[in-house]
């Protein structure tokens, strides 16, 4: 029976002798490179069937996979998984739900093929529920209105963890701060679906309201929501931001196509760049904050999908959320009934986020908070009234929920004269947080606000960078930093040098690992860091000439690219669902161990840093073919340093005039913002590199972004409302 078919594979010759084997099969077939271009294709056509490899480029295949299952007639596409690895092909396989054939073998793939029955004409492409508001363009094609692709993107998620899930519970039996202070004790990444079924508000689709909240680390990052009144037009509306007249015109041109809300409000000018973003960040938090009012529903968490790449993110600690979402969202009534089944039992304090809690707190609360010393009861805190009964009850719960204190029915032991209840893990907590917040703003391109710097300030760099190090050796080194946290530590060393330099100074120093004794399980790092005689400083770097040039470049090329691990692949096989209740904890995953040694690592950073910025002055001085010459070595020396691939896909485009190449370069710009979306270069040079390839709707959405990233850049402004 002839199938259309979607074959996806990063080697041509693979693609090609595919085509023809399935072809002979009597298959109509499209092979494409890329997880990108596949997701692409199946959005316009569905297909019957997918074969996908792998070792993608940037989206592997499983994370392909993942997104075809979102798309509409995803669900019903029959899918082959292939690569060289049959143990990982065969693993990933299984926990996709889909057939598996090792080494691609065409002729086992035909087979495969050949016992597939494809769907009625009628069932091949449906949608999870129809669009909310609906028009069309002259080609006939549906637009959407403001929301419904954020509510069309929350049903497929929701589906999917639902399916995934790994730890399924009810509010009723778990306080949703608990949930939140579970996940981040284990330092998560994945997505929580919260399904409400009794509330009764009007969601864009008509369906029971559904949110999902990202997490990375453990941490929420970002929150979707199927909530009408959640939609960024009516947070603006509600805020005053906008009257109903520009609230309306802006739906008609989301309508036209024109591209999303915000980008065309900006594009307006009934909003400024700046409002955009504090409107994204509130509304943000607001999705995450109402949560905490809900009285009732059910939450399931699953760690295999993995969190969007977004510009703007929740940057809140989670005492802090937890904190303001008891106090904003959480009925008074329903929190004294929750304290009420514990009055007689005493507040023992247990340690866990005590000291993020203290930060959050004024004066009257942090003296409220020396009387958590497990001689006091529930009630004899609630009855004290300070600093007045309900916001004791709030502060109490909150710090229950964080695993602050628990409830027991006998009073502790008293502490020793002048020992705080934080005392024992306030460090431990603080180092561990300071170690994930700097790898995600390291990794993100943020390096001022890693280094908390103003950027162009060198020396304050240098500075920041010997401190950090200092105190990341001290923590290794005496056992303060929990296990889970050592490779990332150790990602965070290798990457401050070149952070220093990026922000606009210069590193010198060099850096003393555990001594060789300590009892820990990484394995015995180099004795030194960055400040290798090998390495010049900055202003060598400006100033040196061709020979010393041709030196560094061939010093580069003795240096090999480190390996990467494909993205969405399984090392294990996931662990059955279970509940959560509230004394319930989140099994704990083994960490991987950083087997890449630090000095060669942080060596090769420094490498590609020197072309990287050869590259960028090649680049000031209309010099393309140049700069993409150098801007390549960075990239081959630092593959996962998103801000390298950012440039090199601008020199790119620059340099190049025919298709293939401009279809290139548009690609490792894509791949780009992926790596570093909260970085307005990238998302400014993928506009500009869209609008030139005549994608003039996602070139508006790009622009936003930018925008989004640095609302005070003329140029994303400028060029945004050109095409408007």
């Amino acid at each position: 029976m002839s199938l259309l078919v979607l074959f996806v594979h990063s080697d041509p010759a693979v693609r090609a002798a595919a085509e023809e084997r399935l072809a002979r099969e009597g298959h109509d077939v499209l092979a494409v490179d890329s997880g990108e271009r596949a997701i692409d294709q199946f959005v316009q056509t569905a297909r019957h069937a997918m074969v996908v490899d792998l070792e993608l480029p940037g989206r592997d295949g499983a994370a392909t996979i993942e997104s075809i299952r979102w798309a509409p007639g995803g669900k019903d596409t029959f899918i082959v998984l292939t690569g060289e690895d049959a143990q990982q092909v065969e693993r990933v396989a299984r926990r996709l739900g889909v057939e598996f054939v090792p080494h691609g073998d065409l002729d086992e793939i035909a087979g495969a093929l050949r016992s597939h029955v494809p769907p009625k004409p009628s069932e091949e492409v449906t949608r999870p529920f129809p669009l909310p508001i609906a028009a069309e363009d002259p080609s006939g094609n549906p637009l959407e209105a403001p929301g419904a692709n954020e509510a069309r993107d929350v049903a497929r998620r929701a589906e999917a963890v639902e399916r995934d899930a790994r730890i399924e519970g009810e509010l009723g039996d778990v306080p949703f701060g608990t949930v939140l202070t579970r996940l981040a004790e284990q330092r998560v990444s994945g997505a929580l679906l919260m399904h409400s079924e009794d509330d009764d508000r009007e969601t864009v689709t008509g369906d029971a309201l559904k949110k999902v909240v990202f997490f990375r680390n453990g941490l929420p990052i970002h929150a979707r929501s199927n909530l009408e009144e959640e939609c960024l037009g009516q947070v603006l509306l509600r805020r005053g931001a906008i009257d109903q007249a520009t609230l309306d015109a802006s739906i008609t041109r989301v309508l036209a196509g024109d591209g999303k809300q915000g980008g065309i409000l900006v594009a307006m000018g009934a909003i400024t760049p700046q409002q955009l973003r504090d409107a994204l960040e509130f509304e943000q938090e607001q999705k995450l904050l109402e949560l905490f009012g809900w009285e009732s529903g059910s939450f399931r968490f699953s760690d295999t999908m993995s969190p969007p790449q977004e510009t703007v993110t929740l940057e809140r600690s989670l005492a802090e959320l937890v904190l303001r979402g008891i106090r904003e969202r959480m009925n008074p009534g329903r929190l004294l009934t929750r304290l009420a089944e514990s009055l007689e039992a005493y507040v023992v304090p247990s340690g866990g986020h005590f000291h993020g809690l203290r930060r959050c707190l004024d004066e009257p609360g942090r003296a409220l908070l020396v009387g958590f010393d497990g001689a006091a009861t529930v009630r004899t805190i609630l009855d004290a009234g300070q600093p007045s009964r309900l916001e004791a009850a709030r502060i109490l719960f909150a710090a229950h929920c964080l695993g602050a204190v628990s409830f027991r029915d006998e009073p502790a032991v008293s502490r020793p004269e002048g020992e705080s209840p934080e005392r024992e893990t306030s460090e431990v907590a603080l180092i561990r947080s300071e170690v994930y917040r700097l790898a995600d703003r390291l990794r993100d391109g943020q390096y001022a606000e890693a280094l908390d710097v103003r950027p162009g300030d060198g020396l304050g760099a240098a500075q920041a960078v010997a401190r950090l190090e200092s105190r990341l050796r001290a923590a290794m080194e005496g056992r303060i930093l929990p296990a889970e946290a050592h490779s990332t530590a150790l990602e965070v060393l290798a990457r401050l040098p070149r952070a220093a330099l990026a922000v606009g100074g210069d590193y010198q120093g060099s850096s003393m690992p555990p001594a060789s004794d300590a009892e820990w399980s990484l394995p015995r790092i180099a004795p030194r860091l960055p400040g290798n005689p090998r390495l010049p400083s900055l202003a060598n770097v400006e100033t040196r000439g061709s020979d010393a040039e041709m030196e560094d470049e061939r010093s580069a090329e003795r240096e090999s690219p480190e390996a990467e691990t494909p993205r969405g692949a399984s090392s294990t096989v996931p662990p059955p669902r279970r509940k959560m209740t509230s004394s319930l904890e989140l099994p704990v995953s083994e960490p991987a161990e950083d087997r890449v040694d630090l000095e060669e690592r942080a060596q090769r950073m420094l490498q590609a840093e020197r072309f990287f910025r050869r590259g960028r002055r090649s680049l000031s001085r209309d010099d393309a073919e140049g700069a993409l010459a150098s801007l390549a070595r960075a990239v081959a020396l630092a593959p996962e340093e998103g801000e390298f691939l950012v440039f090199l896909g601008w020199a790119r485009h620059q340099a190049s005039s025919k298709p293939a190449e401009r279809e290139q370069a548009l690609e490792e710009l894509r791949l780009a913002v992926t790596l570093v979306p909260k970085m307005h270069d990238a998302q400014l040079f993928y506009a500009r590199a869209l609008r030139d390839a005549g994608e003039v709707a996602d070139a508006r959405n790009a622009y936003a972004r930018a925008l989004a990233a640095n609302p005070d850049s003329r140029d994303a402004l400028d060029e945004l409302r050109l095409l408007h």
